[in-house]
């Protein structure tokens, strides 16, 4: 079994643990460039997975995170043994970094290699009756550290080829690779290396620096021993916002990307809640925040996660910035996922999936479900909207906004 150390950072890339021996606690946002190529592996139909779970109760979240864990697992391994670097977890899907050295050849050499790894994991995962669409993209990309408020830091990995990387993946077959011909060429000039089995681990860097990247209830959780309980269902509020039209290659958006991840922490905190996740994908940056986490859990958290996204709606507008939130309540699996070498403290469910295709709709503003207008009604007050017809939902969504309020 792992050590609290070893346990902590499984939850943070390789990139990010490196950026972090021997350094001091940061005191401003940074970035760094890198260059390499990405790969972005989704499990096809998954919407239609989690609605057939879905269906069966309480259960299904737990069904659903054990096809995740089923899935990711053996990606996991693919990667790592191809010497790649995951990233993130994004929903259903997992992206991984094979950072290249200086020169146009090292950079061909890391897309040979992760093309290698994509076919390598198709055949891995067919092995649990799944299917993954695949892309790849390659280029020059910036690690970078955003937020800051009451010491919570998060590590970001940006750049033209994560837009296209999400992109070129819904464009294939189940089953198959995509990528676009400069990504191509770059896989036929390049010299793959070798598959390597067995672990490869890195020295460690001190709790100290790892904490301030992690949920807290990860950390309490490891320091008390209680890791191997972290998971559980749980009736939570879903706040989930989509950032668009910001690049984080140009410094001025990445300063506007900063001050949007602040102005959600502050709100967060006035409300108790809980950032749990930021990363670039084709829809934009995408923060996921949750109340009713374990220690922060309240009756009214509808109300609290409502009221917290009027307040980051009311931020992002005064900073002229492009975004749309959807909240929703319900049922979900809030623990962690993956396995030893790589993984994170997730929630995961229908809940989600409903938060998700409400901020995709909500195009300059904010929209809940229904649940979540009918907690929060007794102090905000909302508009029915027409219901929505969404993806992977048989019926239409019946739809709400909460009015502007001055709490």
């Amino acid at each position: 079994m792992p050590g609290a150390s070893e346990t902590l950072a499984s939850f943070l890339p390789r990139i990010a643990l490196d950026a972090l021996r021997g350094e001091p606690a940061p005191a401003a946002p940074d970035a760094l460039e890198i260059v390499g190529a990405l790969l972005f592996a989704d499990i096809h139909d998954f919407t239609g997975l989690t609605l057939d779970m879905a269906r069966r109760g309480n259960a299904g979240p737990e069904l659903i995170v054990e096809l995740l864990n089923a899935c990711f697992d053996r990606i996991i391994v693919e990667v790592t043994s191809h010497g790649g670097d995951v990233l993130e977890f994004d929903g259903d899907a997992v992206i991984a970094l094979w950072r290249a050295a200086d020169g146009d050849q090292a950079l061909a050499d890391a897309t040979a290699t992760a093309e290698r790894c994509a076919r390598a994991s198709q055949v891995a995962v067919q092995q649990a009756s799944v299917n993954l669409r695949i892309g790849l993209a390659a280029g020059p990309m910036f690690l970078t550290r955003i937020g800051g408020s009451q010491g919570r830091w998060i590590f970001l990995v940006s750049g033209a080829p994560f837009e296209e990387v999400g992109r070129v993946s819904r464009t294939t077959r189940p089953g198959d690779v995509a990528c676009l011909d400069r990504t191509r060429s770059l896989v036929k000039r390049g010299r793959p290396a070798l598959r390597r089995e067995g672990p490869h681990h890195a020295p460690v860097p001190p709790d100290a620096q790892l904490i301030p990247y992690l949920p807290d209830i990860l950390v309490r959780r490891v320091a008390a021993g209680r890791f191997a309980w972290i998971s559980e269902l749980r009736t939570v509020s879903i706040v989930f916002l989509i950032l668009r039209e910001l690049d984080g290659a140009r410094p001025d958006d990445r300063t506007k990307i900063q001050s949007a991840t602040v102005s959600v922490q502050q709100a967060l905190d006035v409300w108790d809640g809980v950032l749990n996740q930021m990363l670039l994908d084709d829809t934009g940056h995408v923060l996921l925040a949750a109340f009713g986490l374990p220690s922060m859990s309240h009756e009214d958290d509808p109300t609290r996660a409502t009221l917290a996204a009027l307040a980051i709606e009311r931020a992002l507008s005064d900073q002229r910035l492009s975004f749309s939130i959807g909240v929703t309540t319900g049922w979900a699996y809030c623990g962690a996922y993956g396995n030893e070498r790589r993984r994170r403290y997730a929630i995961v469910g229908d809940t989600v999936n409903l938060a998700a295709r409400l901020a995709q709709h909500a195009r300059q503003g904010l929209l809940t479900d229904a649940t979540t207008a009918t907690e929060a009604n007794s102090r905000i007050a909302f508009e029915a909207r027409p219901p929505m017809t969404l993806k992977g939902r048989r019926e239409p969504t019946p739809v709400f906004a909460p009015q502007r309020t001055d709490w």
